[in-house]
């Protein structure tokens, strides 16, 4: 006998969700989506750009979550003077540097500090808001239910971004065996 496993799903997430925890929703899924598209990259950037060993990889996430400690208070006390909205706005330009700071790292390493600190303080303008307006708006009766549908999005988001980020991979792979013009890989 099958045992319908779809019926049971709906106790674990919520029935109804607010207005604006639905698109605190949206909007997570669009940034973790983004993210989701250069996060696969990173390590193989700091390997292959950078020729980072893995001490040297571990050695960089660990001075990021030094300084993740450091800025957090301050992340947190702007949410909460700013607004939680604004805090997870402000977070956007550390998230847009650090890129650019992993950029310009293969020329000039010394900057390698300066890309761990904007990590750091894009996730410390992140993670209290993010926590904040879950349980700001999410339904007192259902919060463990909503937090874990917005953790769910987030784990779905990230999975169909690294195969979405993967696809013209797979599109090069394809061209070498059909005989079809490299520059095709490209798009």
């Amino acid at each position: 006998m099958i045992v319908p496993i779809l019926p049971h799903l709906p106790k674990y997430f919520s029935h109804a969700v607010k207005k604006q925890l639905g698109e605190f929703y949206v909007a997570i899924t669009i940034a973790d989506f983004a993210v989701a598209l250069m996060i696969l990259f990173e390590p193989i950037y700091f390997v292959v750009a950078l020729g980072w060993d893995l001490t040297k990889i571990l050695l960089f996430f660990a001075a990021v979550y030094f300084f993740y400690i450091l800025f957090v208070p301050y992340g947190a006390a702007l949410a909460s003077k700013k607004g939680y909205k604004h805090a997870l706005v402000y977070n956007i330009p550390f998230q847009v540097g650090y890129w650019l700071m992993l950029f310009y790292l293969p020329g000039h390493e010394k900057f390698v500090i300066v890309a761990a600190a904007f990590l750091a303080m894009q996730k410390a303008f992140f993670w209290p808001a993010f926590q904040a307006e879950l349980a700001r708006f999410s339904d007192s009766d259902q919060r463990g239910r909503e937090s874990s549908l917005a953790w769910s999005i987030a784990s779905f988001t990230y999975i169909i971004g690294k195969f979405w980020r993967a696809r013209p991979a797979y599109r090069c792979r394809r061209s070498v065996f059909h005989h079809v013009h490299p520059d095709f890989c490209l798009a």
